[in-house]
């Protein structure tokens, strides 16, 4: 289950942060939103424009969970 993949939970070895996490470099922003969806995005300058770079969780069960790769940094420009 995805559920417990929320800002603050913890468990045995992990920790979710918090709602965001402090960015650096390129980065604005980094926020973990319900359940486990993780959200990049990115500053305005550098030749960046704000684009997204969003990673949404699938529960593989007892094998772990699969990250699919989605935002505008697929399109506009391609930049993963």
């Amino acid at each position: 289950s995805l559920t417990p993949c929320t800002a603050g939970a913890s468990g045995i070895g992990w920790e979710v942060k918090g709602d965001s996490v402090a960015a650096v470099g390129d980065v604005a922003s980094i926020a973990t939103i319900t359940p486990g969806l993780i959200t990049g995005t990115a500053i305005v300058g550098n030749g960046l424009n704000g684009e997204t770079y969003i990673l949404t969780p699938t529960s593989l069960g007892s094998n772990g969970i699969s990250w699919g790769v989605s935002g505008t940094c697929k399109t506009s420009p391609a930049i993963c």
